[in-house]
């Protein structure tokens, strides 16, 4: 899947808050390194050492490390964040529902939330699919989930984009997951929908965030995942102003 256009990278930092002109003259390396900063300030980044030292950090309790604490610290609960302004909007349009496929920011922060359920769920793959399940997709396989405070978990996973050229690369890894995987499936949603566009903000961010693992982890790759790279995510909340502002 190709980079984000200059045109997407507008829409991406406008979904945030950060509003520029369409007709801006702004370079493209200037834009690309303001949407950085944006999903850098939106994960907080700036409150935690990196890179993250993954031996010293312990472990969120979770189903993936059979811990029995987990109900008390779902992941789900842990890596939502709002502000009043977001649960004003909702309140004004009578949903708590988030709409899905109109904001790419939204839609970014959802993905993250299904995320973590898959985890809660006892499941350590999944794929993120577009809605037409034809174009693109992500595989990801969890590796560890780390507490970097008591609100603030990191999930570590391995992951790969997919489309269409390596497509039968794609569907032999979900084969093999499928077949040797121990969770049971009991029809949970293993496809997570997320629009291309979406998908391309998720690329940029697990690339960028690749640079929180150190240099030394080299996880054990499983079947067909040669080419498939590591790296964490953490949870991401809305922009407050003086993020915006910078």
């Amino acid at each position: 899947m190709g980079p984000l256009t200059r045109t997407e990278t507008l829409e991406v930092l406008a979904s945030m808050g950060v509003e520029i002109p369409v007709n801006t003259k702004i370079p493209g390396d200037d834009l690309e390194k303001r949407l950085r900063a944006a999903l850098d300030a939106a994960q907080e980044k700036a409150r935690f050492s990196t890179p993250l030292d993954l031996k010293a950090l312990p472990a969120w309790p979770s189903v993936l490390t059979n811990d029995i604490s987990a109900s008390s610290r779902p992941l789900l609960e842990a890596v939502k964040r709002g502000n009043m302004r977001e649960a004003a909007h909702n309140y004004a349009r009578g949903s708590r529902d988030t709409e899905l496929f109109v904001d790419p920011f939204m839609d970014l922060r959802q993905t993250i939330m299904s995320l973590a359920n898959v985890l809660d769920s006892g499941l350590a793959w999944c794929t993120i699919q577009d809605p037409e399940q034809q174009k693109s997709a992500i595989n990801i396989r969890f590796l560890h989930v780390v507490e970097l405070d008591r609100k603030t978990p990191a999930m570590v996973f391995l992951y790969r984009s997919i489309t269409r050229p390596n497509a039968m690369e794609g569907a032999r890894w979900v084969q093999h997951q499928v077949h040797h995987n121990p969770k049971k499936l009991d029809g949970l949603g293993l496809n997570i929908s997320a629009t291309q566009l979406e998908q391309k903000v998720l690329l940029k961010l697990f690339d960028m965030n690749a640079k929180l693992l150190p240099a030394s982890f080299n996880p054990k790759k499983e079947l067909y995942e040669e080419h498939y790279r590591a790296t964490v995510l953490l949870p991401i909340g809305p922009l407050g102003p003086e993020a915006i502002g910078k």
